[in-house]
This record gives structure tokens, sequence and C-alpha cells, in this order.
């Protein structure tokens, strides 16, 4: 496959898991990830650092999607080797007078599946005060149980 292909079906891969993980539809989005992903949190707060699993993944995309909201312009698309990044300017609700990017470092295997999500933000000081009540929000609503 060329380099093009590749990336026009990473890109299409992630708005299909953001359309799986729309109709909560878990064994979909599990499936794009290798069974050992890893989530990589920026920052100093206490989640910050490595977390292993699909579960990781689900838990801080189900409390993003509660607490970032998207300021302006559109996703953006960027590849870099293995790495796919998707980045968007937004606020998250801990920190509503400022806007920040975020963005997600996605890796990809041999096997074209997702073995790392490392996430981004040019803003680490209202990244680190959202990351509690992100993940609180998302234990609360426990919808995002894969396996």
């Amino acid at each position: 496959m060329d380099i093009a292909s590749r990336e026009a079906q990473r890109e299409a891969l992630f708005v299909q898991l953001v359309s799986a993980y729309r109709r909560e539809d878990y064994q979909e989005i599990e499936e794009a990830m290798a069974f050992d992903v890893v989530l990589e949190l920026p920052g100093h707060s206490t989640e910050a650092g490595e977390h292993l699993g699909a579960e990781a993944v689900a838990r801080f995309v189900t409390g993003m999607r509660k607490h970032f909201v998207a300021a302006r312009g559109p996703i953006t698309f960027e590849h870099d080797g293995r790495d796919l990044v998707v980045s968007q300017i937004g606020q998250l609700f801990a920190s509503e007078d400022r806007e920040l990017i975020v963005s997600l470092r996605i890796t990809f295997d041999d096997r074209e599946r997702i073995e790392r999500v490392r996430v981004e933000a040019d803003d680490l000081d209202a990244f680190d005060s959202a990351m509690p009540g992100l993940l609180e929000a998302a234990d609360r609503e426990r919808d995002w149980a894969v396996g």
C-alpha cells in the first residue's frame, strides 16, 4: 500500500471509530486496538503517565467527550511515519476562559492496529486542572467499559 493510501485509511479509521463510539459499538473500537494499547497522558497530575489497555483509552475518550468543547475550526490530520496526529482547538470545562489545542498522536503497529495513543496539549496547566474532573465524569458514566 502506498503512503497516501495508508494515510487516507488511517484518517478513515479515526472517523469510523468516532462513529462507532457514538453508536456505543465498543467491540469495533476494541478490534482496532492492539491488545496492549498504551494511553499516554501529559502533565503533572496524578493521572499523568502511561495507562495500559483499551479500557483506559475508552475512559479518557469518554471524559473528553463530556469536558472538551470544540471552539473553532475543523479537526486536522497530520501524518508522521507510523503516527496519525489528530488535533482540534477547544475548551475544557475546568478552564473555560482558555482555548487550548488537544492532539491525539495515534501510533499504528505493523498490522495497522492502534498501539499507542499519546495525548498532547499546548496548555499543560489547563489540561492538568481538567484531568481529575474529566476522568471522574467518565467513571460516573461507566459506558466506556470494553472487553
